[in-house]
Formats: C-alpha cells, structure tokens, sequence
C-alpha cells in the first residue's frame, strides 16, 4: 500500500528429487525484470525451491512470480508457487486526507457537501479539515472552484505557502453566497503534493431561496401562547404564527424556543418573542405574556446592533451581536444576566466584566447560570455556581463574568467549540471531537457511567468512545450528540423514552439512538432535545422528534410519548415547503419553512369586508330613474410576495350591458401590498330589474375566480 523497497519471494514444489534448474519470472507492472535476476539453481529435492528479489515498488503497482521450464524440460505447475511481497524499506510520502466536518473522510471524486437552503445574499459556511496521514511533508496545497455556480462558491485565496507535517492538519473555509433562486452547484478541487489524489475533487450543492417566502409554524404546548398563533390551546400538528403584525413584511431567518417561550431573528439582525414574560423574558419592557409575536426593545442598548443568535433559558434570554458582544434580559435570581446584581431586566442590556474587550463567539444558558466562548478560546461564566458549575474552582455565585478555569483539567490545551449547559452542570464539544462534562450528575447527566458530581471536566463515554463528534445539544436533563459517521447518541433521564433507544431506562453513559426505523437512510442536519423530548432534522428535509408528547410535541396529532423517533406531520401547512430550520426546547417547536414567492389575491367589498373565494358575493344597487346610475366600489389587494398579474375583470348575464366597470382594463398588476379600486356602474337603461355576473380572475393560481352577482332596478 506505500512505496519503498520490496522482498519478492516464491516457493515451488513437485515430485522429481534429481537436481535442476529453474527458470523463475518476475513481473513488475507486467514488465519482466532482467534475467540475470530470473534464474534461480537448486538442489530440488522435493522439499521445496525458493526465490527471493529485492524490487523498488511504489503504492497500486503489480507484482507477479511465475516460473517456467526446468533444465530437462520438465514444466513446473505454477498453481504451486506459494509467492509473497515483503516491505522493506517504505519511502516517505505524503497522503492527504480530507474531513468534513472534522473526522468525517471524503472520498476524492465520490463525496459532496451539502450546503441546504440559504438566504439569498447571505452567506453560509463550511469548514474543510485537511490531514496529512502520509510519512513526507504535504505541500503544493491550493484550493479552487470551478462548475456552473462556481462565482457564489468562494474558496480561499491561497494556501500555497503551508507545508503539513506528517499528522498535522489545516483548516480552511468555503463559503456558499447564493445570488439566484433554486439549487447550485459547483466543484471544488484540492491540489498537493500526494500525486494520486491530486486534485481531490468534492461535489459543492445548495439552494438559494428569498427570505420573503419564510413563514414560521409552530406546534406543541401553548399555555402561555408560546406558538404565536393568539391563543393558548395546544397545537398536535404544525400552525402558522402569526406574522401580520409585528413580523409583518419581516423576512425570518432563525428560531429559538425556550421552556413556554419563541424568538425570531429577521435578516436585519432584530429580534422578536412572544410567550411568557413574568420577569421580562420577552424584552419588550413589560412583563405582559404575548400571543403573538412583538418587538424585542432594540431602542437602549441594543440600538442600531445586528443580533446574529441567541441563547435562551426559561428565566433569561442572552443576544451575541455581530460585534462579539452579549447582551441579556429576563429573570436575574441567581445572577444568570452578568450584570453585577440580582435584578430582573425587561429590556436588554450589555453584558461587561470579564467580557469586556473581548470578541464573543459563542453563548449559551440555562435556567440558573450562562456562558461565553471568546475568539482566543477563553471561556466566560456567570451566576449559580452550585455543585461548580460555573468551572471556576469555587462554588461561589458569582454575578458577573469570570473566567473558567481548565488549567490541570481534561480541558487543558483543547479548543472548545460548542457549549450545552443543563441543570445545574455543563457539557463541552472540543475541536478534536471529544466532549467533556462537569457539575451536578444526579441522573447521568455527565455521561462518565456514574452519578458522582464532578467539579472539574470528566470525558463523556459510552457509545461516543473512540467516535469524532460533530454537534452536541441539551436540555436540563438529557444530551444528545452527532458523530462524524452520522450516528446519533444519547443519555441521562429517560422518563419519557427522551433518548430514544426503544426503553425508558435512565442512561449514565451515552447509547445509540434507534436510527433503523424512519431515521433509516437519513442524514442529520440538526439536533435538538428539549424539557422531556427531542428532535432532528433531516438533510432531506424531513423532521422527526421521540420522548414526551404531553401539549403536542411531536406534530403528529397524536399526545403519546414516544421511545422511538416517529415523523412530525408535513402533510398540512409546511407541504410544498423547504425547512431552513428548526428549533426545539422546552415542550414545543418553531420551524422556519419557505415557498417561492406568490402572489396572493384578496377581494373586499366596499366597506371593506373581504369576500370569500368559491361563494357568491351579492352587489345590489337597489332602484335607479333610467339614464340614471348609481356605483359600488370592490377593492383588489395583493396581501403575497409575488407580482399578482393576469388580473382580469368581466361582465356577463342577461343585464350586462346596463353594468360597466371602471379601472379594470387588462393587464393590470399588483406588486406585494399593492391595491386597486374599481368602480363598479349601474346605469338601466330600461324599467324592470336587471342582473349580471362580474368575474374576477388573476396569476394567484390556489385562488379561483371571484363571483359578485349584481343586480338593479330600473325604476
């Protein structure tokens, strides 16, 4: 399998004891070497004549022994030759490995990353982990894309100047910036110094999509109007939130969910929630609970900032800004905002201390204490510190920011890159893909095999032993991780059969997921895990949740809980739509799915009512002299995000002619909130009543024509 110098050696056997010579043939890539190197003389005694050669081969070549004729004449079977190849002395080279995400091997030329939908004009990106699992340095490294959407696929500028040293690896990122609708592809080729896998090839998709077809549904426990939809009844199946107020003409780009509470982040980078808001967990400046979505107060602190995400908890809510800084609000009981006090906020407000003069990158909270990952890989926390959870040697509370300490700790020297805290106890993912724990462990929460707190990080085992994981997520009182070869592994409580192995057993470790059912097959974009359940998200667009179902949770109309993943119901308000994410915490589920943009027509009579499509609209204009007239005005709206064209209006019936409409001439179009009124005429021209059918058709093609039936009296 390398190159380097070989011992080529080949046994044969027959029945002749005399001596003799025998020709012997070695091939090398089906070129025979020189025959001062084919003969071989022996003694041949029936026990056996061999042939050793030293040869320079290199890594896929072909090596054959073969022998021929004896001096006498006798011809030897060479299905008797027992023949072998020995490395002697490999020659150092280098081999180059590709990842994505970290641990997970591409194939060169068989491969492809996945991208999904995004944001037209935005940017989505994807890290490539470059290895050197060869015995020479790796150079000549470069990077480029080519293909049919090649210019919204951006690779690095050069990479030519690094040389990898034998197990040493590179990382660099290739950003996707769709500029057109629909699906996108392109290549991307990987040149070095390893010959044979030089360019390494690897298939690049993903959509474009206008964030003005997203639409937010919801599902799940409602008590505190947490779907957004104006009520507090439970939804079993997904419904839409309402976005004809405050999120009216907002194009929603992410979701988060916390215990009886939602956010929505716009692509402008501001905020909205709804739900509970006892201690101003909604940050509107009241603590009024919200059934449907309302601005997060953006005028104080937060003003003219662009929020990229957010951590949420039952009690508190933290905002990361594009500037590296963090921002809460919320219930403050334990010192959980990082304000220095104990106070509630209503509003959000900057969080200083430690984090002062750092660039954040990544947040994260629960119900009692919150986190802050910075840019130079220093670790931040703050509030409860019971059983040391906040990592800082201490059990103190502390009300601001302090820095974590992993010095002589399993952390030490590693790179965090994702945080999950839960009850009272935390959960890292490091850049080599290990994950860690420390704090309270009453139900396993730390996956080390026990229940023993722990005050500093323990490895997290089980199923995950020797596995490279890629994305952990949590809830209070379960975790679930991904791994690089796509399996999903979970532990702590499983009341609910939350973890999703077939049982309700309570797991210290982690175990495997139950992935053959209607995960079979399936690729993970997402995980979550929520009060009692969990879900994910599936590449090919499909959401599945397990674990507790009371209020609702798992979107399939049914309240039964669930110790195996079943499908959430795609069939009702999300068919015809593309997930672009997903959220789940607590005890319900925000997704944000988009359509292509369409027009969407409504008529209104002229006090304003809108009419119903398929039913027939009564316009009477009562008595009228002849030659007199009289009118009524219908309005035409397009409430969509489309053009609304082909608007056509009509007049037929037996009376037609004594009706006319004005501002109805074709060709008329609508852009999104536009409108126009006609006016509608009668003028009899005869006594008697008359009557006549005015129809109203358009390009919204789930809308079929409008019917108003007119009628008048000639007096």
């Amino acid at each position: 399998p390398v190159t380097g110098q070989y011992a080529v050696s080949g046994s044969f056997f027959g029945s002749d004891t005399r001596p003799t010579t025998v020709d012997v043939h070695i091939f090398h890539n089906a070129t025979e070497l020189t025959p001062s190197n084919k003969r071989a003389v022996n003694s041949y005694r029936g026990d056996g004549v061999s042939h050793t050669q030293v040869i320079s081969a290199t890594a896929g070549d072909t090596v054959d022994f073969m022998i021929g004729t004896g001096e006498n004449g006798w011809t030897y079977d060479s299905t008797a030759i027992s023949a072998s190849v020995t490395l002697l002395n490999p020659t150092p080279l280098p081999r180059i490995a590709v990842e994505q995400p970290v641990g997970s091997a591409l194939a060169d030329g068989n491969s492809t990353i996945s991208y999904g939908p995004v944001t037209l004009g935005a940017s989505a990106v994807k890290t490539i982990t470059l290895r050197n699992t060869g015995t020479a340095p790796l150079t000549g490294l470069a990077a480029s894309v080519d293909g049919t959407n090649a210019a919204e696929f951006a690779a690095p500028v050069s990479l030519s100047s690094t040389t990898l040293a034998p197990g040493a690896t590179l990382t660099f990122n290739v950003d996707f910036t769709p500029t057109t609708s629909g699906a996108r592809g392109a290549v991307l080729h990987i040149a070095s110094s390893d010959t044979p896998r030089s360019p390494f090839d690897i298939v690049l998709t993903g959509t474009g999509y206008s964030a003005v077809g997203n639409k937010v549904f919801a599902w799940g426990d409602n008590d505190n109007g947490e779907i957004g939809d104006g009520s507090n009844v439970d939804k079993l199946t997904p419904v839409p939130v309402i976005m004809t107020g405050a999120l009216a003409s907002q194009q929603v780009t992410q979701v988060f969910t916390a215990i009886a509470r939602s956010h929505a982040i716009t692509a402008d980078g501001k905020v909205y929630s709804w739900g509970y808001n006892a201690d101003g967990q909604i940050g509107d400046g009241t603590t009024i609970y919200r059934k449907e979505p309302v601005a997060v107060d953006m005028s104080g602190a937060l003003s003219g900032k662009v929020v990229t995400t957010l951590a949420t908890s039952i009690a508190h809510t933290l905002a990361l800004t594009s500037e590296g800084k963090v921002y809460s609000w919320g219930n403050n009981y334990t010192g959980q905002l990082g304000l220095g006090d104990t106070t509630d906020r209503t509003t959000p407000q900057l969080v200083q201390a430690a984090l002062t003069g750092k660039t954040i990158t990544t947040i994260a909270t629960t119900f009692s204490h919150s986190f802050a990952l910075a840019s130079d890989g220093s670790l931040y926390a703050w509030g409860s510190n019971y059983s040391g959870v906040l990592g800082d040697g201490t059990t103190t509370t502390r009300l601001a920011p302090v820095m974590v300490n992993t010095a002589g700790t399993l952390l030490a020297g590693k790179t965090i890159t994702a945080i999950s805290c839960g009850y009272y106890h935390n959960v890292v993912l490091t850049s080599d893909g290990k994950v860690f724990a420390w704090g309270f462990n009453g139900n396993g929460y730390l996956g080390d095999g026990t229940t023993t707190e722990r005050f500093s990080p323990v490895a997290v085992n089980g199923s995950l032993t020797g596995k490279t994981v890629t994305a952990i997520t949590g809830s209070n009182y379960h975790h679930l991780a991904l791994t690089s070869d796509n399996q999903l592994h979970g532990w702590g409580t499983n009341l609910y059969g939350n973890l999703g192995d077939g049982t309700n057993t309570e797991r210290h470790s982690p175990v495997l997921v139950n992935t053959s059912g209607v995960l079979a097959g399936k690729t993970f974009a997402q995980i979550f895990a929520g009060g009692g359940s969990s879900m994910v998200r599936t590449t090919d667009g499909g959401l599945y949740t397990w674990g507790m179902g009371l209020g609702g949770q798992h979107g399939n109309g049914d309240e039964s809980d669930l110790n195996l993943p079943a499908a959430v119901n795609m069939s009702g308000v999300l068919a015809g739509r593309t997930l672009v994410t997903a959220s789940m915490q607590g005890f319900h589920s925000l997704v944000v799915a988009y359509a292509p943009p369409a027009p969407e027509i409504v008529v209104e009579d002229e006090t304003g009512s809108a009419l119903t499509a398929n039913e027939v609209y009564r316009q009477d204009f009562g008595p009228v002299l002849p030659n007199k007239h009289r009118t009524a005005a219908i309005t035409i709206r397009n409430t969509g995000d489309d053009l609304l064209g082909n608007i056509s209006v009509t007049i037929d019936g037996s009376g037609a002619a004594d009706f006319s409409v004005v501002n109805s001439s074709s060709g008329i179009t609508l852009t999104p909130g536009g409108s126009q009124t006609l006016t509608v005429t009668f003028t009899p021209s005869t006594q008697g009543t008359r009557e006549a059918t005015l129809h109203i058709t358009s390009n919204d093609t789930d809308e079929p024509a409008y019917t108003v039936a007119l009628e008048g009296l000639g007096a």
